[in-house]
């Protein structure tokens, strides 16, 4: 169980500290949101002004530190949802709050309570916290550079604008090649020639 403070005039009272932040790690200061408190049980005690729900809208300008106070003046047993949600309706935080009222030795009233975040069986929490991180900016990462064997930062060559292909030598050894050819044909040519000539001599 956990002691919120309790306030006894009349009866016991509690309420609930609320701590909200802004900014870094907190609530998004460009953003508007509503804080509700909404009892689980029918005839759920609620503070002064509500029935079944109590409603606050939070802005950068405009925030609370604490619920309305709840007054309790007979024993009891309570169960609230108490809900965080951005202005596209999009729900930032959940949590579940269990209330206690029994009477003591003393004959006065005594109020415990019990918070939990996300699930009325889920873990129990102390605190309050309400952080929205959507819609932040990842930030960019580094372009990464490869390294050849070598070591040496290299990047991919683009094609040249003006179309021209890159020489890779691949031409200038087809020309040695076809000006080889050409004169083993010509060397050829010569010695048939040449050998048609001797035998019409004989």
């Amino acid at each position: 169980m956990l002691a919120f403070p309790v306030y006894a005039s009349g009866g016991s009272r509690f309420t609930l500290p609320v701590t909200i932040t802004w900014g870094q790690g907190g609530l998004n200061e460009d953003k508007t949101y509503q804080l509700a408190l909404k009892g689980l049980d029918e005839g759920c005690l609620m503070p002064d002004g509500s029935q079944e729900e109590y409603c606050v809208t939070l802005t950068r300008d405009k925030t609370i530190t604490q619920l309305p106070e709840i007054r309790f003046e007979k024993p009891g047993d309570y169960h609230y949802v108490l809900t965080m949600t951005r202005e596209d309706q999009k729900q930032i935080a959940v949590y579940y709050l269990h209330v206690m009222a029994v009477n003591g030795e003393n004959g006065e009233l005594t109020v415990t309570s019990t918070l939990r975040e996300k699930d009325p069986q889920g873990t129990k929490t102390d605190e309050l916290r309400f952080a929205d991180d959507e819609g932040k900016k990842p930030e960019k990462e580094p372009e990464k550079k490869t390294e050849d064997k070598a070591g040496q930062k290299s990047s991919r060559q683009k094609p040249s604008e003006t179309g021209t292909r890159v020489q890779t030598g691949d031409e200038n050894e087809a020309v040695f090649w076809i000006i080889l050819l050409l004169a083993g044909i010509t060397g050829l040519g010569a010695a048939v020639t040449q050998l048609l000539l001797d035998r019409k001599v004989k």
